[in-house]
């Protein structure tokens, strides 16, 4: 008996209700705070704050409901009658006021946020990559210069000046060219003046390093690029064992110097095996030099780094790199071998480092290659997220966005990589083909130079000039471009299609059907079974022809070289005359079983 009058004196003195309006005022302020404290950014512990609060206070304020209520007269007793007073009444209405309103002001908030999270789904890559940050300010900084006895320690002054370039990297605020153009013109005797006006910067970061066994010494200064003045200079003597902790303080010396923020966050406190970390500088220095044998030794140095030291996150980044290039750049390895261990390489740097940009890079890759749209999205879209004004993330959601067919959104990522990195190959070479498709000859010629004068390895740009010129109008500039090619293969490719537009079609097909008839060693291939990468040229040329049936006969044929490089599919011109056939659609479709995902209507 004494339960049921307890709970009939909870309901008559309603805290029930008063403990239901408490909890949906509660909800409602943690949604509010939830929107501000980002908005002004203040600190999130203030939410944890809040909610600790409220917690303690709902018990404290079902009491004051059980013994008070708060009426026009004041704060009154509740009488203890078992019949409700008027004042209990009041109480009830007032109650049922504070939740119907707090209830309104939820639903209309989660009408809102349904509304804004529809449209933010529909906001495309494009919208996200054209907003370029309003910098207060931007450096490049330049290879430092090796001053060792022997000379023979440009790994550890590229390594260097590279760490410092990818801490400075992380300030929203600052614009930091990339590596491509800010290396570009070590050993070369150019002025800060050219420098700053060629890299569209106010400030160079620029010094040198010298060891002497394990000391090293580095030298930085900070030159302000419109008077030539310096701003800030130091030397720094330490070990290798401090090695990380001294690019630390010299990125943030630069940052306050230039008034920017340098995250807390950002500073590291992890010490690597000094030995393991002269390794890892190692190889570093040799992937980038971007050649087959290179990148052999690369992987021999990064696995004796990481035999010595495991814990650090740039090593398991590195190996990822070297992996997939041994497979699917040089064909060193097995594909199915380098996408376990690449996957887990870098896996493990995310699990020692979930900040680190790039092992999201190289995740995706590996799961492009795994032909897991889903994943390779997430894990590219997540690395932009962390690093939007990095310009190899830049290009690789480009890469990524024209893989699926979203040309606009590409040409938006590898604008913004530009900017940030003007003398990138990637993006300045992919922007090329985005142009072409476009029509826009001049452009496409001009991004085309820049790839050749920024001296890309092994890049031979008479190939696509020739065909850019053809589908200009320009045959004789076409035909120019043409004989300048040295490699056969590209040279007959470029004949067939040539003629074809000068009207000689019979001459054309014959030189077409020469073509088909090359062998593997003729066309350059490795591949002894298949040469899918011939068959799908073959298809290009007929489709230039306009010779539908034989186009997709040789797509078929080609289908393998096209999963593999899809985006060359999507940004070449010929294929526009068979875009319109009813099989065009039915070979999208099949592409997007293979990796789940509707290229059809993603098409921009």
């Amino acid at each position: 008996m004494r339960f049921k009058s307890f709970f009939y004196e909870l309901q008559r003195r309603h805290v029930f209700k008063a403990g239901v309006a408490y909890l949906v005022v509660s909800w409602l302020i943690v949604q509010v705070l939830s929107i501000l404290i980002p908005a002004f950014r203040i600190s999130p512990q203030l939410l944890q704050i809040s909610i600790i609060i409220m917690m303690i206070v709902f018990p404290v304020w079902l009491l004051i409901n059980w013994f008070y209520d708060i009426t026009e007269e004041g704060i009154v007793r509740v009488q203890n009658e078992k019949v409700e007073s008027v004042q209990i009444s009041k109480k009830s209405v007032n109650l049922n006021k504070v939740i119907i309103i707090t209830l309104s002001v939820i639903v209309a908030l989660l009408l809102f946020n349904t509304f804004r999270l529809s449209k933010e789904n529909k906001v495309t890559e494009t919208e996200e990559a054209s907003i370029l940050p309003d910098f207060q300010s931007s450096v490049a900084v330049l290879a430092f210069a090796d001053m060792s006895p022997e000379h023979d320690k440009e790994y550890l002054a590229d390594g260097m000046s590279e760490e410092i370039l990818n801490r400075l990297a992380k300030c929203k605020d600052l614009k930091v060219i990339g590596r491509t153009s800010s290396f570009s013109y070590k050993n070369k005797d150019v002025t800060h003046e050219v420098i700053g006006e060629e890299l569209d910067v106010a400030y160079i970061l620029e010094g040198s390093v010298r060891q002497s066994g394990d000391i090293f010494r580095i030298t930085a200064q900070l030159i302000d690029v419109s008077d030539g003045s310096h701003i800030w200079s130091d030397t720094f003597d330490r070990t290798m064992e401090d090695a990380l902790a001294v690019q630390d303080e010299i990125a943030s010396i630069v940052a306050k110097r230039l008034e920017v923020a340098l995250l807390n966050d950002d500073i590291r406190e992890h010490k690597i095996d000094p030995e393991a970390y002269e390794l890892y500088l190692k190889a570093n220095h040799e992937a980038f030099k971007l050649r087959k044998e290179a990148m052999l030794k690369a992987d021999s140095l990064i696995r004796k780094s990481l035999k010595l030291d495991n814990t650090y996150s740039p090593s398991w980044v590195l190996l990822a790199h070297v992996i997939y290039s041994k497979a699917f750049d040089y064909f060193l390895l097995d594909p199915e071998i380098a996408m376990e261990s690449g996957q887990l390489a870098a896996q493990n740097a995310i699990e020692i480092d979930s900040t680190n940009p790039m092992s999201y890079y190289w995740q995706s890759k590996f799961m492009w290659q795994a032909r897991n749209m889903e994943q390779a999205n997430k894990f590219i879209r997540k690395a932009v997220n962390m690093a939007q004004n990095d310009p190899r993330i830049l290009e690789r959601a480009g890469d990524f966005a024209l893989r699926v067919n979203k040309i606009k959104d590409a040409e938006s990522y590898f604008e913004r990589a530009i900017v940030l990195d003007p003398r990138t190959w990637v993006a300045n070479f992919r922007m090329a083909f985005v142009k072409w498709f476009q029509e826009d000859y001049e452009a496409a010629e001009g991004y085309l130079q820049r790839v050749y004068s920024y001296g890309f390895p092994d890049y031979n740009k008479n190939f696509e000039m020739a065909l850019i010129n053809r589908d200009k109008g320009d045959l004789k500039k076409a035909i120019e471009w043409m004989e300048r090619e040295s490699d056969p293969y590209l040279r007959i490719l470029l004949e067939c299609s040539i003629q074809h537009s000068l009207g000689q079609e019979a001459k054309a097909k014959e030189i077409l059907e020469e073509i088909k008839a090359m062998t593997f060693e003729e066309t350059g291939s490795e591949n002894i079974d298949s040469n899918p990468e011939h068959d799908y040229e073959i298809a290009r040329l007929y489709a230039h022809m306009k010779e539908r049936d034989s186009a997709f006969i040789y797509l078929d044929k080609a289908y393998e070289h096209v999963l593999n490089w899809p985006q060359f599919l999507f940004t070449t011109p010929d294929f526009k005359n068979i875009k319109e056939d009813p099989r065009w659609e039915a070979y999208l479709n099949r592409m997007g079983k293979d990796f789940e995902y509707d290229f059809l209507n993603h098409e921009q």
